[in-house]
């Protein structure tokens, strides 16, 4: 029993914000559509497990989920996005 641990846990996986710049573009008398994005991933993780973090498995495999051993660490990344359309 002393080695059992409370496994439950909270991820907050991907953030993404968009913003349309259409409407400026349309003002300006521009024919093209122009998106602006920002996003994160992997940003927030809360649990009391002291082991390695839940999601992730042994050498990458879905079966060896669980498993304590040898795992990988998970990646967090931020990035942006610009997308246009003319």
């Amino acid at each position: 029993e002393d080695a059992i641990q409370n496994a439950s846990w909270f991820r907050l996986s991907e953030v993404k914000i968009s913003y349309n710049f259409k409407e400026f573009l349309k003002k300006k008398k521009i024919k093209a559509d122009l998106r602006l994005s920002v996003f994160a991933q992997n940003w927030l993780l809360n649990t009391a497990y002291q082991g390695v973090d839940p999601f992730t498995s042994l050498m990458g495999y879905n079966q060896a989920q669980g498993l304590d051993l040898f795992n990988a660490p998970n990646l967090r990344s931020i990035g942006m996005q610009i997308q246009v359309k003319l």
